[in-house]
This record gives structure tokens, C-alpha cells and sequence, in this order.
């Protein structure tokens, strides 16, 4: 969910508990409009010509947002982590490692490399339009970052997970970390 803008009928809102029903939610906008959706209080509108809405975020206020969000997206579960870390290599980033070493390769039939090719201009395309319809300005440099994209957020990925189980994860304030690992002093008294 995209929370550039919300626009809410405050009969729908306050049907679903306002806004102290996700208080403590790390990404409230998603329950949100789950909660809204099921109600029919909810809508998704893309801004376009007449309705000319757009987000700049810097790199930091961006970082800050993935540390914060992307191992709740994984349910805070380790597995799932290093299972999305398995998927995202083999899919986005092997085919840009193959294709350099196979274009070398002697004895590679030609169609493993078409296909890495294709796999390539797949994924740079699809970047490229999604850069278009969300961020025109930055669809100049979508043919050439995508890796980059996908390694920063490899890291984020990474940064998040060790800050929720080991350190703190600051939003609004306040940490919203919880933990896993507890360092308990002595064991209790039975």
C-alpha cells in the first residue's frame, strides 16, 4: 500500500476503530485498508494528470522506512527471511552475473544464453515500468540500477532483521521492536 495520500470517509474510519486500532501497527496503512476494503471504505486511486499527487523521499527517510518495514513483512520469522534472501538471489541477481560469463563461455548452447538475455531485458524492462508509472524523474537511471536496487534492499532486508531481534528499530519516537532474544541475569526462583 501506497501512503502518499489517504482520503477516508470518517464514518468508514471511525467504523473501524480510527486510527488508535493501529496504534501499534508497523505498517498501519495495510491494515488499514484491509480493514477498510472489507467494509467498502476503500478505494486505491494513482495519481495522474488531473489529480497530480507525488511523493519525494530522500535516501535516508527511504532507508528508514525499509529497516522499518521489511522484516515485519516477513512475519519476523528468520526461515521466511533467509527463503525470500534464497528467491531474490536466484531470480533477480543470478541472471546478471550469468550472462557476462556465458557471453565468454565456449561451449554454452546458444539458447542458456538467450534465455539469461531474456531473463535480463525481463526484469530491467519490468523496472523500467514500474519507474515510469511511480517515479518518472528516477525511469532514466531504471535500466542500469535495478542491481543495485535489489542488493540495497538485500541489505535492508538484513539490517532490519538484526535490528528487531538484536537492537531497536525507532519510528515516531518510540522503538517498535520487540526482541526475541532476552538476556535473563539468572533463571527464576522455583
Amino acid at each position: 500500500v501506497l501512503s502518499t495520500t489517504w482520503v477516508a470517509w470518517r464514518q468508514s474510519l471511525l467504523k473501524m476503530g480510527g486510527f488508535k486500532s493501529v496504534m501499534r501497527a508497523i505498517t498501519p496503512e495495510e491494515h488499514m485498508s484491509t480493514v477498510l476494503h472489507k467494509i467498502g471504505g476503500y478505494a486505491f486511486v494513482r495519481t495522474n494528470q488531473d489529480l497530480n499527487i507525488t511523493t519525494h523521499k530522500n535516501f535516508h527517510s527511504q532507508w528508514l522506512t525499509a529497516v522499518r518495514t521489511r522484516y515485519p513483512q516477513m512475519h519476523r520469522r528468520p526461515e521466511l527471511t533467509a527463503f525470500r534472501v534464497l528467491i531474490m538471489l536466484y531470480f533477480l541477481i543470478t541472471p546478471f552475473v550469468l550472462l557476462p560469463l556465458l557471453l565468454f563461455a565456449h561451449d554454452i548452447p546458444v539458447s542458456v544464453v538467450i534465455c539469461v538475455a531474456i531473463s535480463v531485458v525481463g526484469l530491467i524492462g519490468s523496472h523500467v515500468l514500474i519507474s515510469l508509472v511511480t517515479n518518472p524523474i528516477a525511469a532514466v537511471l531504471a535500466p542500469i540500477n535495478f542491481p543495485v536496487v535489489v542488493i540495497v534492499d538485500f541489505i535492508a532486508l538484513h539490517i532490519s532483521m538484526y535490528r528487531y531481534e538484536f537492537g531497536e528499530v525507532i519510528w515516531k519516537g518510540r522503538d517498535v521492536t520487540t526482541p526475541a532474544m532476552h538476556v535473563i541475569p539468572h533463571l527464576p526462583e522455583l
